[in-house]
Parts: structure tokens; C-alpha cells; sequence
């Protein structure tokens, strides 16, 4: 299992998708220019409230247990905890495949799983792609947000002719040992979203 779907997990989609379509940096990562737009913890700490909305959903896990941090009910990954946690969502993109393109078989350097979030609605031609021994072995349609392990073979594809599909990658903190196995685990006890 490499996809685990969080249908509970609900948010406004217009203003995130106006914000994406704003962004001016998407060519800026050199690794693959155009498909990735930063938004905080990879170059920024600053988290616009556009955010605020989905980071909330998951108040109860972005911080270790027993952590007193200020910011902790905020909802706000950037804190600067006394008690010494660490915070667990550090980072997050917004992502665009292209109409007419195939983001290729890849891992994700850095990152053991991800929650994406979709806010176009384009999934009826764009699809994850998820691999083992190098060939896909599945293709998942979704408008509905889901945990991915980037950890494992996967990539994307978009066979519009003219529709690009964006959404919003959030990115835990590698150094917590938080992996697919665990957001899953936590979801399935109740504990990953409120």
C-alpha cells in the first residue's frame, strides 16, 4: 500500500488554488523546474494564513506528545518549542503536473511520506502512478486528499490537453521517524486529524 486516502479531511479549495496560480517560482527548484512552487520550510518559515485551514486539521499531530509549546493550539508548524519538541509538518509545496506530461518513477530525497491535498479538479485525466520492480502496478484517480509514501517508487501523469493539476504537498519531519506506516497508523487510531 503506498496511497491512504483522508476523505475526512476537508478544506476550501479556491483560495488555495488562486494562491497557487499566483506563485512566480515554480521554476526556481533545479531538480525539476516548473512542477514544484515552495511555500515555507524548504526556503521560507513564513506560513501565509492561506494555509491555516488544512495545517489545523492536524493540531494533534504536529507536535510530539507532551509538548507545552505556545504555538502548539495555533496550529503553526514554526514554533520554537523550551520543552525541546520538535515540530512534525515542517514543509509544504504546491505541485502542478502539466497537461500532456508524465512526472517519471521517483523517491523523494529527504521525505519518507507526504499528505497531498488536491485543488484542481482535473483528476479525471491525471492520476498518481505507484510502481514495483519498475513497472506501474497501479493508477489511483482521487479528488479526495491522501498520504502518500514518497519513500517508494511513484510518479504522476496528466493526459489533459489543456488542464494542469495542482495541489498541495505537506512535508513531515524526517528526523521524527514519521513514515506511511505511522500517518497511517495515526489516522486509523484517530489521532492524525481533527
Amino acid at each position: 500500500m503506498s496511497i491512504f486516502l483522508l476523505p475526512e479531511l476537508t478544506y476550501d479549495r479556491a483560495p488555495l488554488l488562486e494562491y497557487a496560480l499566483k506563485q512566480t517560482n515554480w521554476y526556481d527548484n533545479p531538480i525539476m523546474p516548473g512542477v514544484f512552487s515552495s511555500q515555507w520550510g524548504e526556503h521560507s518559515d513564513y506560513i501565509d494564513p492561506v494555509f491555516h485551514e488544512i495545517i489545523n486539521h492536524f493540531t494533534n499531530a504536529l507536535h510530539i506528545k507532551g509538548c507545552q509549546c505556545p504555538v502548539k493550539n495555533q496550529g503553526l508548524p514554526g514554533c520554537k518549542c523550551i520543552d525541546g519538541c520538535t515540530p512534525r509538518i515542517v514543509g509544504a509545496a504546491f505541485m502542478k503536473i502539466k497537461s500532456n506530461w508524465t512526472l517519471q518513477k521517483h523517491t523523494d530525497p529527504g521525505r519518507y511520506a507526504g499528505v497531498n491535498c488536491p485543488i484542481t479538479n482535473s483528476l479525471k485525466n491525471s492520476g498518481i502512478d505507484i510502481y514495483d520492480r519498475g513497472v506501474v502496478v497501479s493508477k489511483v484517480y482521487t479528488d479526495c486528499p491522501y498520504i502518500i509514501d514518497t519513500h517508494s517508487p511513484h510518479g504522476a501523469h496528466n493526459i489533459s490537453d489543456n488542464e494542469d493539476n495542482v495541489f498541495l504537498s505537506l512535508t513531515f519531519n524526517k528526523d521524527t521517524d514519521i513514515d506511511f506506516t505511522q500517518l497511517v497508523d495515526w489516522q486509523l487510531k484517530g489521532e492524525l486529524l481533527q
